[in-house]
């Protein structure tokens, strides 16, 4: 074999081994990520233009807490294919640049034009490049949109369950759970005790201070609840908490898992001395020379049948108080 014939076989096995390697990016493979690669753009302008639009929206205390955790979670799942496409991209630029430099010594060392078929593979590589960037960018844009997501279903959250102006759970929140622990302590035959609590002569002090100052009293009260039943000998068993909940207007509701009627007595009694004590705005001006609360105290019953019957006797208690002076806690 002449020496023009070896030179010319030996060019072509070079041409077609360099053939295999764009076997890694083939026409398909090409076509699917020009195709991929415009999505993406598209997606990602479509993100970026409409981000900040669409979390004020999502901030609307109109929009569903349900319908925003759904959105959350499939954000979360593009999120995780986002991160497996751009893992994927990553290992496919380092391994066509290893093969291309490869390839490219044996073609220099056998004076084959080998820069044409360099630059060739090196557009590939740039695409994947710019796939890999756009992939990053939509992954960061997908993670911002996801904390911001998860940050407005925590405030839903808290507007569900949360009353605005004590900062304690609300009726709503009491009700369900009211409900959740009767069954828990007549499963488990435990005790459990219920307080209702009431400012003294409230209107008097919205009448004359007005309701803002009527406000300011609410949420120091709520917050001496919330400090009082850290403080309160309740044991936590079984998965359950004391928790206080605004009932409505000056009423509270204070749940105590575990506590027997003595222990609930000994709570009410601690709250009424505590908020006597201290000094409320307006308070030098109610009927009684300060701020005041009367109680009523029930534990669950054998004949208790139903939550409403625990609550019940707790509130005919907080009546009896109210009747009887004011400024007292009844019990039975």
């Amino acid at each position: 074999m002449s020496d023009s014939n070896r030179e010319s076989e030996h060019r072509f096995d070079l041409r077609h081994r360099f053939e295999e390697l764009r076997q890694l990016l083939s026409q398909n493979d090409r076509e699917h990520i020009d195709q991929h690669l415009t999505t993406l753009e598209d997606r990602l302008a479509e993100f970026m233009g409409q981000a900040e639009a669409e979390a004020e929206a999502v901030a609307d205390a109109n929009v569903c807490a349900v319908e925003i955790i759904e959105r959350q979670e499939a954000l979360n799942i593009e999120l995780q294919t986002q991160n497996r496409l751009l893992e994927d991209q990553n290992l496919r630029i380092e391994a066509a640049r290893a093969e291309i430099a490869a390839q490219a010594l044996a073609l220099a060392d056998a004076n084959v034009e080998a820069v044409f078929w360099v630059e060739k593979s090196e557009e590939e590589i740039a695409k994947l490049a710019q796939t890999r960037e756009i992939l990053s960018t939509l992954n960061r844009e997908l993670t911002r949109r996801a904390q911001v997501l998860e940050s407005v279903t925590k405030d839903l959250e808290q507007r569900a369950y949360r009353d605005a102006v004590t900062g304690l759970l609300n009726h709503r929140y009491f009700r369900d759970q009211v409900a959740k622990e009767f069954a828990r302590a007549r499963r488990y035959e435990r005790s459990l005790s219920i307080i209702f609590l009431d400012l003294d002569h409230f209107k008097c002090l919205n009448d004359n201070h007005g309701h803002q100052v009527g406000d300011k009293v609410l949420e120091m009260v709520g917050g001496m609840l919330t400090r009082e039943l850290r403080w309160a000998d309740v044991t936590v068993q079984l998965g359950a908490r004391p928790f206080a909940a605004r009932y409505g207007g000056e009423e509270f509701v204070l749940i105590l898992p575990e506590t027997d009627l003595e222990g609930g007595v000994a709570v009410a009694e601690r709250v009424r001395k505590r908020l006597r004590d201290t000094r409320f705005p307006g308070g030098d001006t109610q009927p009684l020379g300060c701020v005041t609360v009367s109680g009523g105290v029930a534990a669950i019953s054998p004949l208790d049948s139903t939550p409403a019957d625990l609550i019940k006797r707790a509130d005919a208690n907080l009546y009896r108080a109210k009747g009887g002076g004011r400024d007292r806690i009844e019990a039975g």
